[in-house]
């Protein structure tokens, strides 16, 4: 399997939304969005200069499979950026996509803007989203409970 990121376009932010709002899916990652008008907005908001946000979708032998995106970028005054990564095509799932991914996508970050450090929650259920965050170097720094789920905060800290 060939695996590669590329450019995120408005209609690849559509079918996330369509493909994300699957039970199982929506059990496996946290999500503040409520709307595909406020995905849109956000993706919007990341194309702008200066934007705190910044993705990229991932493709698995040319198929559009999930997204890698890192938001409340902070070049300033912590630098400092957040890792989200889902793959909502469930054919792709414990296949080693996202620990294959994950790698690639920070040496794009760290290349493209001043940062640290890189955080990510997960729930703490998510047993093959934490090995791959573990897998890439995060480390598990905090656990908590939140609206009644336990999530885990893991941090990477870039190599001096």
């Amino acid at each position: 399997m060939k695996l590669s990121l590329a450019t995120r376009t408005r209609k690849h932010v559509e079918i996330f939304w369509e493909q994300t709002q699957d039970p199982q899916i929506q059990k496996m990652f946290p999500s503040s969005v409520n709307s595909l008008s406020q995905a849109i907005k956000l993706f919007e908001e990341s194309q702008q200069d200066k934007a705190k946000s910044f993705g990229q979708i991932i493709l698995a032998d040319n198929v559009y499979i999930g997204d890698i995106w890192c938001y409340n970028i902070d070049e300033d005054d912590e630098p400092h950026a957040m890792l989200s990564i889902v793959i909502f095509n469930k054919a792709y799932w414990k296949k080693g996509v996202a620990s294959s991914v994950i790698p690639l996508f920070m040496e794009d970050i760290f290349s493209r803007y001043r940062i640290d450090t890189i955080g990510a929650f997960t729930f703490a259920s998510n047993l093959a989203s934490r090995k791959a965050l573990q897998k890439a170097g995060f480390k598990e720094l905090e656990s908590f409970m939140e609206d009644e789920q336990e999530s885990v905060y893991l941090e990477y800290k870039k190599e001096e």
